[in-house]
Order: C-alpha cells, then structure tokens, then sequence
C-alpha cells in the first residue's frame, strides 16, 4: 500500500470508528451522547491530532543473464537458469503528526 492511501484509510477509519462507538455507547447508555471524540488542535501533549509513526520500504531488482554484472547491494539472490536476480529494500521511517479541524464525535 503507498503512503498516500494509507494516510487517507487510516484517517477516514479513524473518524468513522469515532462516529460508530459513539452510536454504540449511545444505544447502551440510554442517549449518552460524543462519549469520544475527535478534537481539533494538534497539541500532542493535550492529546490532539493524530500521530504517525511509519516506515517506509521501496524495493529494487535487476536480473541480469549470466555474465552480465549488477552494481547494487544485494540484500536477497537467486539464480535460475542461467539468470540472476538481485534485490535490495531500503527502509525509512517517516514521522509526522496530522492536526485535526474539525470535532468529529
């Protein structure tokens, strides 16, 4: 999945897992209404906004025929009927945090 749309899953699941538990607890507790909520503002010490905390993989292979030389550190190889394959994953990890401007409850 790219970065981009787990963001916006991760974001669309969070508001609407807030909406759906508040129309449980609603039901359960005879009309208690936003018993969670999403509040604007991106103070993390106050707990607001939504943190992330990712990391990010991108993959690169070559295959060559035999003979041929690959310039790349390889992290996985394989050889299969006169062919080679090389890999190599590189890994970052991307912190950011998302402020919130809207109550979602």
């Amino acid at each position: 999945m790219d970065l981009e749309s787990f963001i916006k899953e991760t974001l669309v699941a969070i508001s609407q897992g807030v909406i759906s538990a508040n129309k449980v607890i609603s039901t359960q507790n005879d009309g208690l209404n936003d018993a969670f909520r999403l509040a604007p503002g991106d103070d993390k010490s106050l707990g607001l906004g939504i943190s992330f905390d990712v990391a990010i993989t991108s993959n690169n292979s070559t295959t060559t025929n035999a003979g041929g030389k690959v310039k790349i550190i390889s992290v996985i190889s394989a050889e299969r009927s006169g062919e080679r394959t090389r890999s190599n994953q590189d890994i970052s990890r991307v912190n950011f945090h998302v402020r919130v401007d809207k109550t979602v409850s």
